[in-house]
């Protein structure tokens, strides 16, 4: 059974939130973040050509600085009008220097163009790298987007987006239910079913 694992990540809110869905599971895993190591000012340049790649390229990185078993993610916004866009660049979708608030001002000045509903989804992969072993694990959540933002919950895209069957935005709801129906968390309970079988 697996004993020890890094989440690759050096996004604080994607980490708590990655670290709430353990602690909902209760699994005898001992967690650790790159803060651990001194590593949470890692650069890692993540030019991977999808999800997988880059989720792949950060999990290499950190197993190599830690020797422990590392899962890591990539995540993104996908609108369809946009064509998928941002997609792989959803952090950066404004600018290297971009923020959440930029991106979606941007986000939203690009669909106004087109005609609502703009429909859109989460994904993430998650990667799981032992130094031997490569497994994926996808999420992904379909919703839509609206044009003014709504909430001070989560991060990223969660104040423009409503998931499917909900009237509130990502960050309108509370982390208990969003946490449920998140792109994370289906990713991450195909992560567990794999895990809780791993030798």
């Amino acid at each position: 059974m697996l004993q020890k694992l890094l989440i690759g990540s050096n996004n604080s809110k994607k980490l708590n939130e990655i670290k709430e869905l353990f602690e909902e599971i209760k699994l005898n895993i001992q967690i650790y973040s790159p803060k651990d190591f001194n590593l949470e000012y890692l650069n890692i340049i993540e030019n991977g050509n999808d999800f997988e790649q880059n989720s792949l390229i950060k999990a290499r990185v950190f197993f190599d600085k830690t020797n422990i078993p590392v899962l890591s993610d990539d995540s993104g916004l996908c609108v369809d009008c946009l064509g998928g866009e941002p997609g792989l660049y959803s952090s950066r979708y404004a600018g290297e220097n971009s923020d959440d608030n930029k991106n979606m001002d941007y986000l939203i000045q690009k669909i106004t163009k087109f005609n609502p509903p703009y429909l859109s989804h989460f994904r993430t992969t998650m990667c799981f790298f032992n130094g031997k072993d490569i497994k994926y694990f996808n999420g992904k959540i379909n919703g839509s987007i609206i044009t003014s933002k709504k909430g001070s919950n989560g991060f990223g895209y969660d104040p423009i987006f409503i998931p499917d069957g909900y009237k509130n935005t990502f960050a309108e709801l509370p982390s208990s239910i969003k946490n449920n129906i998140s792109h994370r968390k289906i990713a991450l309970s195909k992560f567990i079913e794999f895990i809780q079988n791993y030798e």
